[in-house]
């Protein structure tokens, strides 16, 4: 018995998956040997695919042995952000029952750019070793959209949930290559390479900036209830700028409820994050405004997670140390052409997740 995963009467083509969907390893034990944090919660889907994802990068022989050869044994770095990131810094994103609890949807990951291929080729046999829950292929459109990206991005057709019947869902895994452009730009080749030692993330920090880097001028006429709590300022008079979504400002919020504020990887470094901000004026605009709107609306945004007082008092605690060292010891010098109503940020239609 087989489930069409991907069909295009087009062209042809027709990617089938063979039902019941299998995994055929035990994901705790792989999570183990990878050196992935014990609390990441091992019955999410996504969580299952990231487990093995992360153990393929350590163990290439396993899933394609013409890869490991080719690469003479090393291991290919893989850094993970957006929400899947933030749950393997927080426990408290891996606790059901805890407020700051949320579904996530799909992985992304960073490489570096020389891997980009390899990547390819692992992720599409990580189905022969570990089971078509693994399942993961390039479609003609897949093809199509990493040929135009020029190797900056790729994309792969993957499952991304199984209903209460078993019955999979279509998805899809990105790739990005070392950078990563939304409404500011990052370079973060070294944190890929390093990424080992962060949980096998870009690093908490970065993972916060990517949030709070979101920004889009919408028009008064066009704002709804939901975005309430999202406003950061006027922009003109028949405009606003809205920040992060509800379910960034639930991961940051988890985040800063889950690290004090300190040096390490049990830490929020205040002091990193400052000093990644300090090279550009309009990313700390960007971040400083969506973590000063999170502190004003703090109460009414937590309170919709059933948050207590204790969750709120830490948090807004530590936002409020992290605004003064923002706006004091690391507020960069505004530049000349910036004054007046200049867009210091790059239009983008989605945030990552």
């Amino acid at each position: 018995m087989s489930f069409i995963l991907y069909e295009n009467p087009l062209r042809k083509e027709k990617i089938e998956i063979e039902l019941p969907v299998r995994c055929l390893v035990e994901m705790d034990k792989i999570r183990d040997e990878a050196g992935i944090p014990g609390y990441l919660d091992c019955t999410d889907f996504q969580m299952k695919k990231l487990i093995a994802i992360l153990w393929s990068s350590k163990h290439l022989a396993d899933v394609d042995r013409a890869i490991y050869e080719k690469r003479a044994g090393q291991s290919m770095p893989v850094a993970v952000f957006g929400g899947a990131g933030f749950r393997l810094h927080c426990p408290s994103l891996n606790d059901r029952h805890s407020p700051f609890h949320r579904h996530v949807k799909d992985i992304d990951l960073l490489i570096l750019k020389k891997d980009a291929h390899d990547w390819v080729e692992i992720l599409c046999h990580l189905r022969d070793t570990l089971g078509n829950m693994h399942f993961h292929t390039t479609t003609h459109s897949d093809k199509r959209f990493n040929l135009l990206r020029r190797g900056d991005r790729y994309r792969l057709t993957t499952l991304c949930e199984l209903s209460e019947d078993g019955t999979p869902e279509p998805g899809i895994l990105e790739l990005f290559s070392e950078k990563l452009c939304f409404c500011h730009e990052f370079i973060l080749t070294d944190e890929v390479q390093k990424a080992k030692d962060n949980f096998f993330t870009i690093g908490l920090e970065n993972l916060i900036l990517l949030k709070t880097q979101f920004i889009k001028k919408v028009r008064k006429s066009e704002l709804t209830p939901e975005h309430e709590y999202r406003i950061l300022q006027e922009y003109d008079k028949n405009s606003v700028l809205i920040g992060m979504e509800d379910k960034d400002m639930r991961d940051v919020a988890a985040a800063i409820f889950d690290h004090e504020l300190g040096v390490g990887n049990d830490f929020l470094n205040i002091d990193q994050l400052g000093t990644k901000l300090l090279r550009d004026w309009g990313t700390w605009k960007t971040c400083a405004m969506n973590l000063e709107n999170m502190r004003r609306n703090l109460e009414s945004v937590v309170n919709k997670y059933g948050a207590s007082q204790v969750h709120r008092e830490t948090i807004d605690n530590r936002l409020a140390s992290m605004l003064e060292f923002l706006n004091s010891k690391y507020r960069p010098k505004k530049p000349a052409l910036s004054f007046g109503h200049k867009q210091w940020w790059e239009d983008v239609e989605e945030q990552v997740r």
